[in-house]
């Protein structure tokens, strides 16, 4: 009796850790890694994006070093590898699948997680990063003569520093009030 209940004991093992790598395994089909393998193997070139595909658009922001990654398939659905490239331009098909494709690009700019001072004339203006498009989005536009900045501090302004948060940038500015260190 015991020897049976043991056998079934390890049956039933036995088929939950089967069951377990199936499921993984259809998770990696669904949405693969970053594998250069899926371009060409097993994806047609008349292959389409599904309605359900998943695509990742990754930018590596060169000023930062960090990868902003967006995930949307609406402008992709129903393209080919192919029109996928053409349609966009600056980017590099890394990955396709008919569920799931990686587009990737490289930007001078940085990613969303900064904020950036600079000085325009005698003004210091204040941007954030937006999302997805990644572009300098005003936030604040203020006089520059209440501030006292070094002549390196003034070139790097010019070219503009980036902060992490505006709690680190409002300090920087701050501690260059009169007064303010």
């Amino acid at each position: 009796m015991k020897k049976h209940l043991l056998i079934t004991l390890l049956l039933c093992l036995l088929a939950a850790f089967s069951g377990c790598a199936t499921l993984s395994d259809e998770r990696t089909k669904a949405y693969p890694t970053e594998d250069p393998g899926l371009i060409g193997a097993g994806a047609e070139l008349y292959e389409q994006l599904s309605p359900s595909a998943a695509v990742e658009w990754r930018t590596y922001c060169r000023a930062c070093g960090h990868t902003y990654v967006f995930r949307c398939a609406d402008e992709a659905i129903g393209l080919t590898q192919s029109e996928l490239a053409s349609r966009f331009g600056g980017w590099t098909v890394k990955s396709f699948s008919r569920e799931f494709a990686i587009l990737e690009r490289e930007i001078d700019g940085y990613c969303p997680d900064h904020f950036l001072l600079f000085r325009k004339g005698k003004k210091l203006r204040v941007y954030s990063v937006s999302e997805p498009e990644l572009e300098l989005v005003p936030l604040v536009d203020e006089s520059a003569a209440q501030y006292s900045f070094s002549k390196e501090e003034l070139e790097e302004l010019a070219s503009g520093i980036a902060f992490d948060s505006l709690l680190e940038l409002d300090r920087y500015t701050e501690s260059h009030r009169p007064g303010g260190k």
